[in-house]
């Protein structure tokens, strides 16, 4: 499934791209974010909980371009099954402020899956405008 989001933020392009390489800021954003812990300069591991599921996965921050681009992977495993996505955030400025532009793919296996495209995408769109607007209520945009 892919997905695409643009949000514009009444923040400076370079304080946003830094909140996005945040470990504290991510986690503030990320609903159901339990945890989001340094694996290593690029990564995290973390805990994610949907309700009463929760997902065991990792993040990384991969093709920076600061304060232009970057891409984030999310992978996560849990008892109702797997995911993975590549999502490419792509930033400019915009009226004093900048324009974020997300565009990746999502691919679920297991339970996930099986909820049915509709139900998961939803689900997802709902996500994302729920992190750019904690995003942008951290960074007083």
């Amino acid at each position: 499934m892919k997905l695409t989001h643009i949000q514009v933020l009444k923040a400076p392009r370079e304080k946003v791209y830094a909140a996005l390489l945040d470990p504290e800021t991510l986690k503030a954003c990320i609903e159901g974010c339990e945890s989001l812990t340094p694996s290593g300069p690029d990564g995290f591991d973390a805990v994610i909980r949907f309700g009463i599921v929760k997902i065991k996965g990792c993040a990384e921050i991969l093709h920076r371009i600061p304060p232009e681009s970057l891409t984030l992977r999310i992978e996560g495993k849990g008892l109702p099954g797997s995911l993975r996505s590549d999502s490419r955030i792509r930033l400019t400025e915009k009226d004093g402020g900048t324009k974020l532009v997300g565009e990746g793919e999502v691919v679920m296996g297991g339970l996930l899956a099986a909820a049915g495209p509709h139900l998961v995408e939803d689900t997802a769109h709902k996500m994302l405008t729920k992190f750019y607007t904690k995003l942008a209520a951290r960074l007083g945009a």
